[in-house]
């Protein structure tokens, strides 16, 4: 078996060779007390995401490359869809990459996902001849499905569901973004447009009345109020 330096600050056992304990980053000194290896190998691991990651990316451009190639010898003088493409690949890595950074919080990483899938979506539908579809029809869904989301987090982590409401503001007023571009006739999508900011409005609403003064006080916590 293999013997590893033990902190005498946390009492960890560690098998890479630092001077630092990885954990509570107190200095290990030369007199260390030895013992077997119960500490799991952090760095060895990070740096095999990391590793994962450069090659998903390496393998993303090769495939835009070849996409933008095809598309280049096949070009009608109208679709574009190697950009299309090279959007998805993009949104791929880029979801991986919230996936393995582990160093926000969980509904922080959920508002990069949304946030990547909006401009995703859209740009999807610009480069694809923008038919509006996006606009009318994918952005409301988006919202209805963040909303769907966020009730089920708020049940699963039920002691913390007040964490919840930062995004909940956001999707909130995303929602009524999509309000004025349908009040202002940019958009035709009546029904879903409506039931969007209706249940982002309501799941607010509801997470302020029911949550008490846990809510309000996160609530002054984000905006300092």
């Amino acid at each position: 078996l293999l013997r590893m330096i033990k902190c005498k600050n946390c009492g960890i056992l560690i098998e890479d060779e630092t001077a630092v304990c990885p954990l509570c980053h107190m200095a290990l000194g030369r007199g260390e007390s030895k013992g077997h290896n119960i500490y799991p190998n952090i760095a060895r691991k990070t740096q095999m995401m990391h590793f994962l990651m450069k090659v998903l990316v390496f393998l993303g451009c090769v495939a835009e490359g070849i996409c933008v190639l095809v598309n280049y010898y096949h070009y009608d003088g109208r679709h574009r869809w190697a950009i299309v493409s090279g959007l998805y690949i993009l949104y791929a890595l880029l979801c991986f990459n919230v996936a393995i950074v582990r160093k926000h919080s969980f509904h922080y990483r959920l508002s990069q996902l949304a946030i990547f899938s909006g401009f995703m979506l859209v740009g999807a539908d610009y480069f694809g001849d923008f038919h509006g579809w996006s606009l009318n029809y994918g952005l409301p869904v988006m919202s209805l499905v963040l909303c769907a989301a966020t009730m089920l987090f708020m049940v699963i982590k039920s002691r913390s569901y007040t964490s919840y409401l930062m995004l909940q503001v956001l999707n909130l007023i995303f929602s009524f973004v999509l309000l004025l571009f349908l009040l202002l006739g940019k958009t035709t999508s009546i029904a879903l447009t409506w039931t969007a900011f209706c249940s982002a409005l309501i799941l607010f609403s509801g997470t302020i009345v029911f949550g008490g003064i846990r809510a309000r006080n996160e609530l002054q916590r984000r905006f300092n109020l």
